[in-house]
């Protein structure tokens, strides 16, 4: 994802983003994260070495799979709202920083696009470029974006560059209203149950939970 701007930062603080939703939505998700980071960030727990160089690898690849994919589909993607973090309209809670939108010959945004690199040991969960064979938590915040956004007319792209690979990957995520009517009314749930009330989710034994 794009480096966010301390103003970015600072709505990121008041909902829940795009990237962490799969937390919620996904069974046996480690919730806390979330409830943590809203209500009692002084709880989290510090990220290691190791997964802020995972980020910081995927914020300078992200670029670069950006332009593999123009060149792959012959399309301008481009940035959008650089370092702005877009509210759903009704629930302003619901937060997204795409990676890029695909525009047409006007600049009107046709398509999301969704950028990864993930590193070799999670090759396993990628399937072949155009397949349906990618992690879940990347369907559910593909999916979040497109509910935020509004823009779901066409299949948003999740271009993924592996480990190894000499090609990117692009998968197509298709526009599920139902699917997508589950994970919003799942997020809205989650945020009037947990976070208005300030009511932590049941102990799951993950670290977040147990810092709290």
């Amino acid at each position: 994802a794009v480096t966010l701007s301390a103003a970015s930062k600072a709505i990121r603080a008041t909902g829940i983003g795009a990237s962490e939703a799969w937390k919620i939505v996904v069974p046996g998700g480690p919730r806390h994260d979330v409830f943590l980071r809203l209500c009692h960030p002084e709880l989290l727990v510090a990220e290691d070495e190791e997964a802020g160089l995972f980020g910081r690898r995927g914020h300078v690849l992200e670029p670069f799979v950006a332009q593999l994919y123009a060149e792959t589909f012959e399309v301008r993607p481009r940035l959008a709202n650089p370092n702005r973090t877009v509210r759903h309209p009704k629930h302003p809670f619901l937060l997204c920083t795409p990676d890029r939108f695909v525009v047409d010959d006007r600049g009107r945004r046709i398509r999301l696009l969704q950028i990864k690199a993930p590193t070799m040991y999670k090759r396993r969960a990628w399937g072949p470029s155009g397949s349906a064979e990618y992690p879940l938590q990347y369907r559910v915040q593909v999916t979040v974006e497109m509910i935020v956004t509004g823009c779901h007319d066409l299949p948003a792209h999740l271009a993924c560059l592996l480990d190894g690979d000499d090609a990117i990957r692009v998968y197509e995520v298709p526009w599920d209203p139902t699917f997508a009517e589950l994970v919003e009314a799942e997020l809205v749930d989650f945020w009037n149950r947990y976070i208005v009330m300030r009511d932590a989710p049941p102990p799951d034994g993950t670290s977040s939970a147990s810092a709290y």
